[in-house]
């Protein structure tokens, strides 16, 4: 019986193979071999309405072949075939739709129709599915419902790991899944707070919260997805684990003004001085102007309450000014316009240097909150002020050295001691990711100790020594040391190139007894 099917279908009359396939099934719907036949010319009709753009016919021969209810895995080749012209269809007719609305409307249509449809999973074609309608509707209100009707979470292992295409890394699809799903939780948190269906929203938010705390557990490189958690437990109101989670990211993407932004919300309600110094941080990043507005509007608002309304001001007239260069449009955050109606805000003045120097006066609290914990003392032994590169040693006795004009404020100087964070790239060359001059007396720091002996000088040498030490050939002459003279002096950590080794060397001498 399938035989007829099968030759009808080879010699090109579908229509004739599916017509005596349906009449086949009538009279033996469970004849194995006849539904084979028969899917295989639904499959072929398939391409047909594919290459048609008949989504009617398309949709109807898919439907036929789902309600076979054949084996996925017995009919491997039949069904991830049927997904790869699933597949193309979403990629040439789904996702050119540029109208939100309809695009939805069309990815709903067809789920509707592949529900059941049965795949295997995981697998290449399953990937790339979830890939495909992952990116006809990652900007969609559906987004979430849409995921969770294809099984998004039924990745191949590749799917999770980082790769990369001619020299250039690739954001696992993974990654890319979790931060749109994040983004859509978010949005939704904001907007149906006043709905019915509040609860749950903040249910499928938390158990997404869980998901990425399980992906960041196995994929910690996973940058965005580590910031969209910390943005998640703000928007649930778990500002305590989001400030810890936040931390890290923090630390590492110091550069970027949105982190500090995040971290300045989260910090909003516990710390309200610290949060006004993040939003410094961020504004000393750079960034394109129009991309800072929010973070603007934010610290004016902190900086307002705080008590610092030119600071405010400042930061509203920037603001405002921006977008209406951009957009064409002021601003109408409610909370700004209350600002501006102030008395205080009415009396302040802008700033003429736009609170760079504010911001400058005002970075201590962000900067020892992310640092302070991973600083470590170091000595600055040589300065290059044309390169802008200091060279180091620190209590380790690591020695290298990094470029100094990114993040300091001021020019280092020889032999002054630092609190930094600095991290090996190669060899002796190192990163400065954040640093701040000491404030402890030499002495209390691990490069400078205090010395007393007597000095051993032979005269044909300018040089001399106390206890090993070296005592340089400038400060036996300012001093007028002579052999067995008694000294108190205060000794310097140094690095001798010749002997490849540490020692110390006498930095200053604080009195002298003659023999």
């Amino acid at each position: 019986m399938s035989t007829e099917i099968t030759q009808l279908r080879k010699a090109g009359q579908f229509n004739g193979a599916y017509q005596l396939g349906q009449n086949k099934l009538a009279t033996t719907p469970n004849d194995i071999w006849v539904k084979r036949a028969f899917s295989w010319v639904c499959y072929d009709l398939l391409k047909l309405a594919k290459e048609a753009r008949d989504e009617e016919k398309l949709f109807g021969y898919i439907a036929d072949i789902r309600a076979l209810e054949l084996n996925a895995t017995q009919e491997k080749m039949l069904f991830d075939s049927t997904w790869w012209i699933i597949i193309k269809w979403v990629k040439d007719n789904i996702c050119p739709i540029e109208n939100a609305h309809d695009r939805s409307i069309a990815i709903n249509n067809l789920l509707a129709v592949v529900a059941d449809l049965p795949k295997n999973a995981p697998s290449e074609v399953n990937s790339v599915f979830i890939k495909f309608i992952h990116t006809a509707s990652k900007d969609l209100a559906e987004y979430i419902a849409f995921m969770h009707r294809i099984d998004f979470d039924q990745l191949m292992p590749a799917d999770r790991l980082p790769s990369e295409y001619d020299g250039q890394p690739i954001i696992p699809l993974w990654e890319q899944i979790l931060n749109a799903y994040s983004k859509c939780a978010l949005r939704l948190l904001g907007t149906m707070r006043q709905s019915e269906e509040y609860d749950q929203v903040v249910e499928v938010a938390r158990d997404h919260v869980k998901r990425l705390q399980r992906a960041l557990t196995t994929n910690p490189e996973y940058k965005y997805t580590l910031y969209y958690l910390a943005k998640l437990l703000i928007a649930l109101g778990d500002k305590t684990a989001a400030i810890n989670r936040l931390m890290p990211f923090v630390r590492r993407n110091n550069r970027d003004f949105w982190v500090w932004q995040t971290m300045a919300v989260a910090l909003k309600d516990s710390d309200l001085q610290t949060a006004m110094s993040c939003c410094c941080k961020g504004l000393l990043c750079k960034a394109q102007e129009d991309k800072t507005v929010g973070l603007r509007e934010t610290a004016a608002k902190f900086f307002a309450a705080c008590g610092y309304w030119d600071a405010c001001k400042t930061e509203v007239t920037i603001a405002d000014n921006t977008r209406m260069k951009h957009w064409s449009k002021h601003i109408n955050d409610q909370e700004i316009l209350e600002l501006v109606q102030h008395p205080e805000y009415k009396k302040a003045e802008v700033s003429s240097d736009n609170n760079r120097s504010f911001y400058a006066n005002h970075l201590a609290a962000a900067e020892q909150m992310t640092y302070a914990d991973l600083a470590r003392p170091i000595l600055i032994t040589f300065v290059n002020k044309e390169k802008h590169i200091a060279n180091f040693i620190d209590a380790d006795d690591r020695r290298g050295f990094f470029r100094y004009d990114k993040v300091l404020m001021e020019t280092p100087q020889t032999n002054e001691v630092y609190t930094a964070v600095i991290e090996r790239i190669a060899d002796e060359r190192f990163n400065l990711t954040w640093g701040k001059k000491s404030t402890d007396a030499p002495t209390d720091t691990p490069f400078f100790i205090k010395v007393q002996g007597f000095v051993k000088h032979i005269p044909e040498n300018r040089f001399a020594f106390v206890d090993n030490m070296f005592i340089s050939a400038e400060l036996v002459k300012a001093n007028n040391l002579e052999d067995g003279d008694t000294i108190e002096a205060i000794a310097i950590k140094s690095y001798d190139r010749k002997k490849n080794r540490f020692g110390w060397a006498i930095h200053e001498i604080t009195a002298c007894t003659k023999e």
